[in-house]
């Protein structure tokens, strides 16, 4: 079974395989797509390569053998370790063997806190830590990407935002920012109510003492002076920091190694233990630093192997297996010294005599340690690759719900982030044209911020050990990153409107000090904070800096629409076009610009006749058996034809009403003449149809608008057609994106008269009819989706989808369809469009009517072709369609396949519910399918068996693909016409 990535394709059977252009375009071997290699396809998954060894629960009351699973096969596992390394060093007091994990440097040795302690030099949490016995946690804190993840993204406040998170309630009362004080407080209260959980079943691991809760530093509290409250707030942070990391420590020993899925245990355990935490610890295991061990790096842990007490050295391969660098001092003699060691119990004496390397291992470390020069690690990469049968595939960190996020893609520094930022601008000014001013830049001051920096996304730029990340900020948080920047390290996406926060757009700003992690010791006073950046120099003047990567791009620089009179566009188009340095102006979109959804409310059977198929019922009926001289199939005839024929149009039997003798015949006509012309290549409409023929020239589109057929091959045949609609006066290729559509819904937004477009766009968001806003570029290599492995939970049964899982299902879903991506489920129509919808609002409905992103060059979806020029548009990736359907692994005997909540968009596409747009049978089925969910009645089907589930009414797919057809027959003969005069 094979699952398109193409999801913001057209909902016709073909859209499927984005296969090359057919013979007479370009050929497939130039622009790089081996049809024979199952990469180049959009397979992003077989459901065959989810298989792999499991020790899953079985029910409620069971758990995983922990205590045999964590010490048993020590010697095997340790040897398994693939980065372990024997090594010779001659540190002062520490001259000898090392066995180092994950790391390819030495440390600075602290002292040994258990044998000295040092009121001067007190403990660095940021320095590998020796592992002790009270705290062993301490390891696992983050010297790299502390906190990171959405989850925990509002306890990233750096020192030198501490400052504005203040709020002053009165002339001798500071607090922590309401907000943030919600977020922290509902945080806290998850970790310590999932702590006690996950130690429960350890009761074979030695004693430890918990790090105490962040609420008894006073974050809660109101504080007589800023500077107190700031500290309490400081330290609070920290004491967050310890909570994450002890979390984090008690995760490790629920990660099973051995298994695609680690913590596949810990999910159904939790889901009967406590399904509200559930959720919570599947953001933890999947999106954080807390529990995705690949994002960030751990201090790590330094251990003197024969002088240590030794509670955990059973327990440390554990460690390593989630990545945490170990550094093991084992002397000058570590064979000898095995033999003769005298533990507190035989098993740490067996567990350390299993850390020992071979004889040849430890002469070559003595051999070769004058030429070890270690350098510093790098950050863990963020795709881990893997095997998926015969090909190499991706595990993603799931952090941003995918690979990328608008032209942003992990790893990438800002330079090339804002040279796309710019290139994109140049392209909209092209389009815009004399409607794209450009102002001075201006301050950005915060005061003047204030009212929308709880409205626009906030995004901070980060370099830590030279390399970049870029992040979302917490709403609560906003503020205060916002005022530790230079003003012009402030950038405004008036494309986007989101602000983006980096020092390297004005490195004369200074570098701002981002650091979250928890300081040397907790009860030193408070570091210094850096002071204020002072603010630029007036426009114009001088001393005024322009922005470092480009001349003519600046942080603040402003290109504002002006509307001319009967020009595009309509109420919202300034808004959306506003770049200027301060933002635009709240706005409140009338009627006609906003996008809603009654389900009470679509698309009656006279409509569909008259503005999707241009059937006008007011012109006679044709004479006889037949329209257009082609004879209508005999069940046509039949009196209760036009009963099946109205469920054609999308519309439920139940649901049309009394219908007259004459308005039946309408329906039986019409849906039976397209019955009739079934596969055909000629097409002969009678006078009712508007594409007839003999009703003159066709209409396409408004004058200000011009419509290309462009071309694309599907499994359906090796030619099938779109339509790209574009400006006239633009060039393609400078326009900042033209859309593209079905022939059926070309000609159906050419009947509402609409001439700009946006309008056309949300017209079709509003009536569910798939659709791209595709960029027009010449392409030597057709873009190809990235192999992706998927992560999916398991279902122990196709019936297994209980409510809890529906509710988790349903946030995890929820907080995608609110990201930039989410709004790609807006242009994709049929089941993505109906679970996006309930959602949407005005900043969903910009999101989905935006240009493609660079990444769609490479990664996107390939719309077409004419005349040598491409049409690519971003498309929802494997695995955020997983978020959306509800993706689950079921194991069926020796193989586990993926199951559904939601049909596929493979069985979508040959559904009788797939009729263009979305239609009143549609929400029946939809509401009826819900009602099972909700009630946790509904079974959970492969994609190939929801193909066969979504069959339904055959007729209905004929007929709207006959009319596609027949509409590009139409267009052919209007096409011929026109050049031969």
């Amino acid at each position: 079974m094979a699952v398109s990535s193409a999801a913001a394709s057209l909902y016709d059977a073909g859209r499927l395989f984005n296969n090359p252009p057919p013979p007479g375009t370009k050929s497939a071997t130039e622009r790089g797509l081996d049809t024979e290699n199952p990469l180049a396809k959009p397979l992003w998954l077989l459901e065959n390569t989810t298989t792999s060894p499991t020790v899953l629960l079985a029910d409620k009351a069971s758990l995983p053998p922990f205590s045999r699973y964590h010490t048993e096969n020590l010697r095997e596992r340790v040897l398994a370790l693939k980065h372990l390394k024997c090594l010779y060093s001659d540190l002062r007091d520490y001259k000898g063997f090392w066995f180092v994990a994950n790391s390819d440097r030495f440390v600075n040795i602290p002292s040994q806190p258990w044998r000295s302690v040092d009121e001067s030099n007190p403990i660095n949490h940021r320095d590998p830590q020796w592992l002790d016995n009270a705290a062993p946690w301490m390891g696992f804190s983050s010297s790299y990407g502390a906190n990171e993840g959405k989850a925990l993204t509002c306890i990233r406040i750096p020192n030198s935002s501490l400052p504005y998170v203040v709020e002053k309630a009165s002339e001798d009362s500071y607090s922590l920012n309401s907000g943030l004080m919600k977020e922290w407080s509902d945080l806290e209260e998850k970790l310590a109510r999932l702590a006690p959980i996950l130690w429960e079943p350890f009761e074979h691991l030695p004693p430890l003492h918990r790090p105490q809760r962040a609420k008894h530093f006073g974050y809660l509290d109101s504080h007589t002076s800023k500077a107190i409250a700031i500290d309490k707030i400081r330290q609070s942070r920290n004491a967050f920091s310890r909570m994450v990391t002890f979390t984090s420590f008690l995760l490790s020993f629920w990660r099973f190694s051995n298994l695609e899925y680690p913590f596949a245990n810990l999910a159904q355990f939790l889901h009967y233990r406590d399904p509200e935490l559930a959720y919570f610890t599947h953001e933890l295991t999947s999106t954080t630093s807390a529990g995705d061990f690949r994002l960030g790096t751990r201090n790590g842990y330094i251990i003197d192997l024969f002088n240590y007490p030794g509670d955990w050295i059973p327990f440390m391969h554990l460690w390593v297996e989630a990545g945490v660098p170990l550094w093991i001092f084992a002397g000058p003699d570590p064979l000898e010294d095995a033999k003769i060691c005298k533990a507190t119990s035989p098993a740490i004496s067996e567990a350390i005599k299993d850390w020992m390397p071979g004889q040849l291992h430890i002469t070559a470390a003595f051999a070769e340690y004058c030429a070890q020069i270690l350098a510093q690690p790098l950050p863990p990469n963020s795709l881990r690759r893997t095997s998926v049968g015969d090909s190499e595939g991706f595990i993603p960190e799931l952090a941003s719900l995918g690979f990328c996020s608008g032209d942003y893609e992990p790893g990438m520094p800002p330079d090339v982030y804002f040279a796309n930022k710019k290139i994109a601008l140049d392209r909209w000014k092209a389009t815009r044209g004399k409607a794209a001013i450009v102002r001075d830049p201006e301050s950005w001051m915060v005061d003047e911020w204030k009212p929308y920096l709880d409205q626009a996304t906030m995004f901070v730029w980060e370099c830590e050990r030279g390399c970049w990340a870029r992040r979302e900020i917490s709403s609560a948080a906003r503020k205060a990153y916002f005022a530790a920047h230079h003003p012009r390290q402030r950038y405004w996406c008036p494309l986007r409107s989101t602000v983006e926060l980096c020092w390297s757009l004005y490195p004369e700003g200074g570098v701002v000090d981002l650091a979250v992690a928890q300081e040397a010791y907790d009860s030193a006073g408070l570091p210094a904070l850096p002071p204020l950046p002072p603010l630029p120099s007036p426009p114009g003047s001088a001393s005024s800096a322009s922005f470092s990567h480009s001349s003519s791009l600046n942080p603040a620089a402003s290109f504002i629409v002006q509307n001319k009179s009967g020009e595009e566009d309509e109420e919202d188009e300034s808004d959306e076009s506003d770049c200027s340095s301060r933002p635009p102006a709240p706005h409140h979109p009338s009627a006609s610009t906003t996008i809603t959804f009654n389900p009470q409310s679509l698309r009656t059977w006279k409509s569909s006749l008259l503005d999707r198929l241009g059937y006008d019922v007011s012109r006679p009926l044709p004479d006889g058996d037949s329209d257009g001289g082609r004879p209508v199939p005999p069940k046509a005839l039949k009196p209760d034809f036009w009963k099946t024929a109205i469920r054609c149009l999308g519309t439920p039997f139940s649901l049309c009403g009394s219908c007259s003798d004459s308005e039946k015949a309408c329906i039986a006509n019409a849906v039976g003449t397209l019955l009739a012309h079934d596969k055909a290549k000629v097409f002969s409409l009678g006078d009712r149809w508007d594409i007839s023929t003999s009703r003159g020239p066709l209409r396409l589109c408004p004058p200000n608008l011009v419509c290309h057929r462009i071309v694309y091959t599907s499994k359906l045949g090796p030619h099938r057609y779109r339509f790209a609609v574009a400006l006239k006066d633009r060039d393609l290729k400078d326009q900042w994106w033209v859309l593209v559509v079905s022939p059926m819904a070309m000609m159906q937004i050419s009947r509402t008269g609409i001439d700009t477009m946006l309008a056309l766009g949300r017209y079709l968001i509003q009536h569910g009819i798939p659709f791209s806003t595709a960029q027009a570029l010449s392409l030597t290599k057709l873009p190809a989706p990235r192999p992706i492995v998927r992560q999916l939970e398991q279902i122990l049964s196709e019936s297994g989808f209980d409510s809890d899982m529906y509710t988790a299902y349903k946030r995890r879903c929820d907080g995608f369809l609110s990201s930039q991506r989410g709004a790609l489920a807006l242009k994709c129509g049929g089941i993505l469009w109906r679970l996006a919808i309930e959602q949407v609002d005005r900043s969903r409905v910009k999101n989905a009517l935006f240009a493609p992103s660079h990444s769609a060059r490479s990664h996107g979806t390939w719309c077409g072709e004419w005349e040598g020029v491409d049409f690519v548009d971003d498309c929802l990736e494997g695995i955020e369609l997983d978020i959306l359907l509800g993706a689950f692994r079921l194991r069926k005997g020796k193989e586990e396949i993926a199951v559904f909540v939601w049909p596929t968009e493979y069985a979508w596409a040959a559904s009788g519910l797939n009729i263009g747009e979305w239609s009143s049978e549609a929400e029946v089925w939809y509401q009826k399918r819900l009602s099972d969910i909700q009630s946790g009645t509904a079974k959970l089907f492969t994609s190939n068996q929801w193909a066969g589930h979504m069959r339904l009414l055959r007729d209905s797919f004929k007929i709207w693909d006959t009319y596609d057809s027949a509409v590009n027959s139409a267009y052919s003969h209007f096409y011929l016409t026109t050049a031969a005069s």
